[in-house]
Order: structure tokens, then sequence, then C-alpha cells
């Protein structure tokens, strides 16, 4: 099966039980580099949040005073987005119909982590586009090495691609400069978190 449908299939069918999961690492690991992105945009700055999953980081930054659209490619995760009340949207983070230049925040916290990497150069120029030339991005994926479908069944297999810093700072620099960087260890995975200007912001 297409690994754009396999995805989708894990995330629908467990969004509820992944929800909790979501919430408990936001607040363990995501939270902090939120608060630090938060800080430097302008008050009341409109946010994209793509891959929002069940909406966790979305309701926090709403919840700080910044207007958020979600948009995942999961139905049942943009439910669950609306449930807390956000704007959602069901899209596919490859194709974004989203205006040029309409956004002073981008999230995308370990969504993009589900593109091939072949495609990856494509889902960056996505970000660069819709973001406002004065904007910051909210960046983050896992560290490792490879690409592939992997869960430990048939229903909760995802595609998941693994990066080093050295290689993402290398697609990065064309487009964006690195204002901030860190590295989380969370049991098993690590996360690398960074926020990014555009080149020309």
């Amino acid at each position: 099966m297409e690994y754009k449908a396999e995805t989708v299939r894990a995330y629908d069918a467990h969004a509820r039980a992944l929800d909790g999961t979501f919430e408990g690492s936001f607040q363990r690991i995501g939270k902090p580099v939120v608060d630090l992105f938060l800080s430097m945009l302008p008050p009341g700055a409109p946010v994209l949040d793509i891959g929002s999953g069940t909406g966790n980081k979305a309701a926090y930054v709403q919840a700080q005073g910044h207007p958020v659209v979600c948009v995942d490619l999961s139905p049942e995760m943009g439910r669950l987005c609306k449930e807390k009340g956000l704007r959602a949207h069901v899209m596919d983070l490859e194709d974004l119909r989203v205006e040029h230049n309409s956004f002073e925040g981008v999230v995308a916290y370990t969504s993009l982590l589900h593109v091939p990497k072949k495609n990856f150069p494509n889902a960056l120029d996505n970000l660069k586009r819709i973001l406002s030339p004065t904007g910051h991005v909210l960046f983050a994926m896992k560290e490792g090495a490879g690409e592939g479908l992997n869960g430990d069944d048939e229903v909760m297999r995802r595609w998941f691609s693994y990066y080093t810093d050295d290689e993402l700072r290398q697609y990065m620099q064309r487009s964006f400069t690195v204002v901030h960087h860190d590295r989380v260890a969370a049991g098993k995975s690590v996360f690398l978190h960074y926020i990014l200007k555009g080149n020309d912001g």
C-alpha cells in the first residue's frame, strides 16, 4: 500500500488513543521550544500547524493568543482538532493549498518525518512559500538514519524518515537560517528542534 495511505490509516485508527500520548509528549518535550518560538512572533500573529495531529500544540498556541489553522491528512486527527475548538482542514503537507506569505508562524513538528527523503526538499520549499518574509518556522524531526514503513503491527504501520543534524542543515541552508537548535532525548527517540527564519527575512 502507498506510504501516505498506510500512514493515514494508522492515525485514523488510533487518533483518540494517540491524543493522550501526544499531550504527554508535548508537555515533556515540545512545550519549551514552542514557548521560545512564540516569543519570536508578534502578539496575535497567525500560526499554521502542518501535520497538526490531534491539536495539542495548536490548542496551546491558540490559548496564548495566536489564531491557529491546523492541517493534517488524517480526517480523524482533524476531527479531534475541531473538538478542541480549532480550525482544521484535511490537507496533504506535500501539496499545501495555502496562500503565499500568509503566516507569520509555521509549525511543522515531526510531521515531515512522514515524507520520503526524495520529497523532502519540496516539502521544505512549501514551508518557505507560505511563510511571511519576517516569519519563523518551528521545525522538528527525529534523529537517526534510514527511511521506510515500520510499526508494531499492520494497523500502526507508518512511514518514517530519520535524519542527522548535518543532513537536515544541508537541506535547510538553501532557504532558511537556523536561529535556534536543541536536541532532546526521550526514551528511545531523539528529537531535533529548530527555529528557522527565511534567508530573505
